[in-house]
């Protein structure tokens, strides 16, 4: 899925299946890996194209910081990761994880 080479990996602290990327593409993407074509509910299905290419597996994508370097979950709060980049940091909260 991204475009240059991946800058970090890291697996959910307590979700085996799920974990954050970061690449030199300015992306910070979120993944589930247990996810499968068939869990998707055909009502939530879309005849929309640039999302019908998507893996269902992605389930978060953000790419307004400049040379992401790496991203981590929070040891304490479940949920929450954090990206640092040139320009900063941003904090996620995950709703789903």
């Amino acid at each position: 899925f991204h475009k240059k080479p991946i800058t970090s990996v890291e697996w959910h602290p307590s979700d085996s299946g799920v974990f954050v990327a970061t690449s030199e593409d300015d992306q910070v993407t979120l993944w589930d890996t247990t996810l499968e074509q068939a869990d998707v509910p055909e009502d939530e299905s879309t005849n929309d194209q640039a999302t019908q290419n998507l893996p269902v597996q992605l389930l978060f994508i953000h790419s307004g910081q400049t040379e992401v370097k790496e991203a981590h979950w929070h040891s304490q709060i479940p949920g929450l990761l954090f990206a640092t980049s040139l320009n900063g940091f941003n904090v996620f909260r995950t709703c789903n994880v």
